[in-house]
């Protein structure tokens, strides 16, 4: 895979306080496969922009900087997957401390293996059942379990980032389902549209990162956080209505790739 370029998107909302160690940690431990960093701030107004920008500044690297007017999530980082031209493309959170060194490169791993792979997150793979009004995660694997970090776990679902998409079949889906903004569950509807739809696969494949919750804004701003709440109870309804069928047809297979 040393012949892919990836495209890093990183959308951002008003994390001045930690936004230039996030960025500078992101710079200097991905590879030289990174071909341009498109970083989206969505209705910043704390002077993230700023703070990002001369943190750029100290690097040769390819930089896009685009505003958006406070579309949250979902909407934020479509924009940046259509602007995106690497053969996959790197997508992470703001409140993201990444702490491995070319862990690109380690996320590429997986595709070498397999050819039938739209995405594979750092962070958690799972199934899912509906209970009730509800849904019940199992089968979990990744970060949040421990994983070997050796192991490819292939589950129905991934959970949020980092994750790195193929960017040819991302687009073939047509990116994230809009319907889900302003954020939570579009990954998990992405997962499900892309088996049903073309047999491709998702997973888990660990890295170093840190993400303490209160630096993430849907927890630690009250107004936030209740869009977040809104968000998640209609989009659970969603996923159900849309995929319930789709959540019969588990995937549980581990694959041990050499580190």
């Amino acid at each position: 895979m040393q012949d892919k370029t990836i495209s890093v998107v990183l959308t951002m909302h008003n994390q001045a306080s930690i936004i230039g160690n996030i960025v500078n940690n992101l710079i200097r431990n991905c590879s030289d496969q990174v071909k341009e960093y498109i970083f989206i701030f969505d209705g910043c107004n704390d002077g993230t922009q700023q703070i990002v920008k001369d943190m750029c500044a100290q690097y040769d690297k390819t930089f896009i900087f685009k505003e958006t007017p406070n579309i949250w999530e979902t909407k934020a980082n479509n924009f940046g997957f259509k602007l995106a031209t690497g053969d996959y493309i790197l997508t992470l959170q703001d409140d993201m401390l990444v702490t491995e060194k070319n862990f690109d490169q380690r996320m590429l791993k997986p595709f070498a293996v397999r050819d039938d792979i739209l995405g594979v997150t750092a962070r958690n793979a799972q199934n899912e059942r509906v209970v009730g009004n509800s849904i019940e995660c199992y089968d979990v694997a990744g970060k949040d379990r421990n994983s070997p970090r050796n192991i490819f776990s292939i589950r129905s679902v991934i959970v949020r980032g980092p994750i790195m998409f193929d960017r040819s079949k991302l687009a073939m889906l047509n990116y994230l389902d809009e319907d889900f903004a302003p954020l939570d569950c579009d990954d998990k509807d992405l997962s499900y549209r892309a088996y049903r739809e073309h047999k491709w696969i998702v997973g888990s494949y660990v890295i170093n990162y840190n993400s303490p919750l209160h630096w993430g804004k849907t927890r630690n701003n009250i107004t936030s956080n209740q869009v977040w709440v809104a968000s998640v109870t209609k989009n659970i309804q969603l996923i159900i209505n849309r995929h319930s069928e789709s959540m019969a047809e588990t995937h549980n297979e581990d694959i041990i790739i050499e580190e």
